[in-house]
């Protein structure tokens, strides 16, 4: 036992950050007109919470059609326990605009952009943020073509926006993982 003011060794410390890893899920096939139901699901496999994630959706859109014509529509978002259908206590469903921010951007960017910004929406380690939402072919989408569109976590913070010191996480949107 060193006495104060002398030499000593502390107990072992853990650093700690979130880790977001992303899927997105949704019909193999559409139909022409009709609305396909897509799920963003965020888990955070780190060791603290992410806060104000900011989730980017590049739907697809090229000479043979896509999904770039009609803006997405979010039909729930929601923070789970680890089987993703558990409620996590005092995290009910998200309510844009007082939770979370929605905003696309139409042809040529196709992009539909997701800011949460509520402790509600904040993702504990563990966790699950699954939102879901609606949307359907254009009009020029030839039957038979196969679409691809690449979804992700772009940007979270280890503290809430209270803290300046906050940590600050930042992903590119690639096509790394198609499918």
């Amino acid at each position: 036992e060193p006495l104060p003011g002398e030499w000593g060794i502390s107990p072992p410390l853990t650093i700690a950050a979130p880790t977001l890893e992303m899927t997105k899920s949704g019909p193999a096939t559409l139909d022409y007109l009709e609305p396909g139901s897509f799920t963003l699901d965020v888990r955070n496999a780190g060791t603290s919470s992410a806060f104000d994630v900011t989730i980017a959706d590049r739907l697809p859109d090229g000479v043979d059609g896509g999904m770039c014509e009609v803006a997405p529509v979010i039909t729930a978002a929601q923070v789970f326990a680890a089987d993703g259908a558990t409620p996590v206590a005092g995290k009910g469903p998200l309510t844009e605009g007082s939770d979370y921010t929605a905003s696309w951007s139409g042809a040529p960017n196709c992009e539909l952009t997701l800011v949460m910004n509520s402790a509600a929406a904040a993702i504990g380690p563990g966790e699950r943020l699954i939102v879901s939402y609606e949307t359907r072919l254009d009009d020029d989408t030839r039957n038979g073509v196969a679409l691809t569109n690449v979804a992700g976590a772009v940007e979270w913070f280890g503290g809430d926006a209270s803290n300046p010191d906050r940590q600050t996480f930042t992903r590119n949107l690639t096509n790394g993982t198609v499918g």
